[in-house]
């Protein structure tokens, strides 16, 4: 079935529109709710209504009565759903697309590039969010027909432990950096994906979202988020992973990124939750110099643990020379004959080079438990 690619415009993640494609295409025969949960999934997946629009046309196809070839194995909406699923890699991301004249002019790229807007878009992201029916698993739905008394402010507060950040509107979440990024943390946590909807056309009460993921609606809330911070040349993202998963973190450079991914993946018993909680402290948002040194203090324990294995595969002397950095300049030990009085800037180097050096001895334990 063709698809005219320029009509589908995504805005969910490309891995995560094809992980629930997938799962929708092979549950045809065994989910009895099929067509509303492909129904809900298409209007969310998609910013217009077109591939809503066509999986309903293609499910009222009939066959003609005349027609005596026994009916095909795949049905004309599957066949559909599928057709999207294989064009998932031409499809565009709205936010994504090339910037406008003025913004290629002006030389500042496109984007929030001020508080204001930044503001401003992330307020219209989380209204967005809410429409969809992400927020209605903790909001609950004010019917016409079942008037809701949970009140969303009061849901929100009970979070962050003050009123005044819900409704989410510009001209307050201008004014104040902190209760921005409280309500992004906030709104994640709060955030779950429905899998099925439907309209109540009484009283013009709307749509009802039911059936909620809420690692599926985290997931979407934190790529759409992260998105907007890029744009905005905004050093913070809500992190994937890791005990700070949804919380503003501090990033790095890409090559940083993806040893952080790799060590906050880490299952060793012994080591990897503290890795972890030495990971967090570094790249909070709000990490300062203790909280950075607290940081190297973890994992420098962690390599005092490995360090005959250092001894063994690697040159005495520069083995030696790892500790010295651990052991006597104000790390792990705040004596009298410790050298402190260096530049707090120097904690971001020893940190990456004991995490790269952690990721050095797990390839080396690896190779050692492989070789007979």
């Amino acid at each position: 079935m063709p698809i005219e690619v320029s009509d589908y415009v995504l805005r969910w993640p490309r891995h995560l529109f094809r992980a629930r494609a997938t799962e929708l295409v092979n549950s045809v025969d065994s989910d009895n709710e099929w067509h509303a949960h492909v129904s809900t999934f298409l209007r969310d997946a998609f910013t217009t209504s077109t591939a809503v629009d066509e999986f309903i046309k293609s499910s009222q196809r009939t066959r003609n009565i005349f027609d005596t070839a026994p009916p095909a194995a795949v049905r004309p909406e599957q066949r559909f759903l599928a057709s999207l699923l294989r064009a998932a890699d031409e499809f565009e991301y709205e936010a994504r697309r090339a910037p406008y004249y003025s913004q290629r002019t002006s030389g500042g790229g496109r984007g929030a590039t001020t508080g204001e807007a930044l503001a401003a878009e992330c307020a219209r992201t989380i209204v967005d969010f809410d429409e969809r029916g992400y927020f209605t698993n903790s909001f609950g739905k004010d019917c016409v027909d079942d008037p809701s008394d949970i009140r969303p402010e009061d849901v929100v507060a009970s979070h962050v432990g003050r009123l005044g950040l819900w409704p989410a509107t510009t001209a307050h979440l201008a004014t104040s950096e902190e209760d921005l990024y409280d309500l992004l943390e906030v709104m994640h946590d709060l955030a779950a994906a429905p899998r099925h909807s439907w309209e109540h056309t009484y009283g013009r009460c709307g749509w009802h979202y039911e059936q909620f993921s809420i690692s599926m609606g985290q997931a979407v809330y934190r790529w759409t988020i992260n998105g907007i911070l890029e744009r905005a040349h905004n050093p913070l993202r809500l992190a994937n992973d890791g005990e700070d998963r949804g919380r503003l973190v501090q990033t790095s450079n890409d090559d940083r990124t993806a040893l952080t991914d790799e060590m906050v993946a880490r299952t060793d018993p012994t080591t990897a939750d503290r890795v972890r909680h030495a990971i967090a402290l570094f790249r909070a948002r709000e990490a300062d110099e203790h909280s950075k040194r607290s940081a190297c203090v973890v994992l420098a324990g962690v390599l005092e643990e490995r360090r005959k294995l250092l001894q063994k595969h690697v040159f005495n002397k520069d083995e030696g020379a790892l500790f010295v950095i651990a052991n006597k300049f104000a790390i792990r030990h705040q004596g009298a004959t410790q050298q402190g009085d260096y530049d707090p800037i120097f904690l971001d180097w020893i940190y990456w080079s004991f995490l790269s050096t952690i990721d050095l001895t797990d390839r080396l334990i690896e190779r050692h438990a492989a070789t007979p």
